[in-house]
């Protein structure tokens, strides 16, 4: 059937289809499938409504700016372009987003599961603001990551909230402060007049460390231990207590000092000038070793005795207390000299010139053997008799006293 209007109205396979054109606009509504289309052009703009599947898509285009309406599975999308400004509103889920562009500006907010996102940027400033469990986080997610970056005042805020973890770092007038609270310990790291302070606590323990005056200053606390680290005038000064133990190591002019306490033991070490000076206690035991002008100085008591070792001039220098017992080695001059006490008995041993002397003294016995320019010299004293044996020249000479009296062999 055909009904003649201003336009065409057309019935078929019981499909109704509407064709009019009104001053040179053209008006078409179809009905196919109990599916509505209406596009119309006015004014050269388009108007197009569209229902399918109880679907409702409208777009309409007005001083050449563009508006979409679309509603699709109960979601709501709108677009809109005004004065060169986006316009997107979007309900998905009952979740609503927000897309505008102002004035080079954009705007994001979103509701997502109760949560609020909002996402702006102004003079190429990224903001975030997002409300999670009455949390106010000021975020973006990028690579599953939490950051929140807010540029106010050309100041630089930074909080994220991560797994209960809020991360704060914060740019004022060219400084940083940073506050991160994990597991309830608190991180702060603070820049000011370009002194860096950073204070942590982890697990009750403290850590503070403090840049003043290009001066290093450490402050830590751990297992209730003591870490000190100061620099201070190019000067180093290390304070630790690690079990109940001192150590100490500073810096002072080009000098290393180094003191450290273990087991209520002292440990010294110091540089001085290229000098090595060390000194140690343990077990109430002494142990020093020094290094002055290319001279080794060792020093130690062990069990109360006294050992000491020292090269001078590439000479060696000896000396031991053992059981009441003094041992004593040296070189001098490529000259050795051992001088010995073991149970009151004295022994002696000297090169001098290639010469070699043994001076002996045991139970009131005294052993004297002596070789200078091929001449042998003993002397023995046995029982207060004295027994003195010479060659010299190949000449042999003898002298025996017995009770007193002299015998002189030859």
């Amino acid at each position: 059937m055909f009904y003649p209007t201003n336009g065409s109205l057309h019935l078929v396979d019981r499909q109704l289809v509407h064709l009019q054109l009104i001053d040179r606009q053209l008006v078409h509504l179809q009905l196919i499938d109990r599916q509505l289309v209406h596009p119309q052009l006015v004014d050269r703009q388009l108007v197009h409504l569209q229902l399918v599947d109880r679907q409702q898509v409208h777009l309409h285009l007005v001083d050449r700016q563009l508006v979409h309406l679309q509603l699709i599975d109960r979601q709501l999308v709108h677009l809109q372009l005004v004065d060169r400004q986006l316009v997107h509103l979007q309900l998905v889920d009952r979740q609503l987003v927000h897309l505008q562009l102002v004035d080079r500006q954009l705007v994001h907010l979103q509701l997502v599961d109760r949560k609020l996102v909002h996402l702006q940027l102004i003079d190429r400033q990224l903001v975030h603001l997002q409300l999670i469990d009455r949390q106010l986080v000021h975020l973006q997610q990028v690579n599953r990551q939490l950051v929140h970056l807010q540029l106010i005042d050309r100041q630089l805020v930074h909080l994220q909230l991560n797994d209960r973890q809020l991360v704060h770092p914060q740019l004022v007038d060219r400084q940083l402060v940073h506050l991160q609270l994990v597991d309830r310990q608190q991180v702060h790291l603070h820049l000011v007049d370009r002194q860096l302070v950073h204070l942590q606590l982890i697990d009750r323990q403290l850590v503070h460390l403090q840049l003043v005056d290009r001066q290093l200053v450490h402050l830590q606390l751990v297992d209730r231990q003591l870490v000190h680290l100061q620099l201070v005038d190019r000067q180093l000064v290390h304070l630790q207590l690690v079990d109940r133990k001192l150590v100490h190591l500073q810096l002072i002019d080009r000098q290393l000092v180094h003191l450290q306490l273990i087991d209520r033991q002292l440990v010294h070490l110091q540089q001085v000038n290229r000098q090595l000076v060390h000194l140690q206690l343990i077990d109430r035991q002494l142990v020093h070793l020094q290094l002055n002008d290319r001279q080794l100085a060792h020093l130690q008591l062990v069990d109360r005795h006294l050992v000491h070792l020292q090269l001078i001039d590439r000479q060696l220098l000896h000396l031991q207390l053992v059981n009441r017992q003094l041992v004593h080695l040296q070189l001098h001059d490529r000259q050795l000299v051992h001088l010995q006490l073991n149970d009151r008995q004295l022994a002696h041993l000297q090169l001098v010139d290639r010469h070699l002397v043994h001076l002996q003294m045991g139970d009131r016995q005294l052993d004297h053997l002596q070789m200078g320019d091929r001449q042998l010299v003993h002397l023995h004293m046995v029982d207060r008799q004295l027994v003195h044996l010479q060659m010299g020249d190949r000449q042999l000479v003898h002298l025996h006293m017995v009770d007193r009296q002299w015998f002189n062999y030859n």
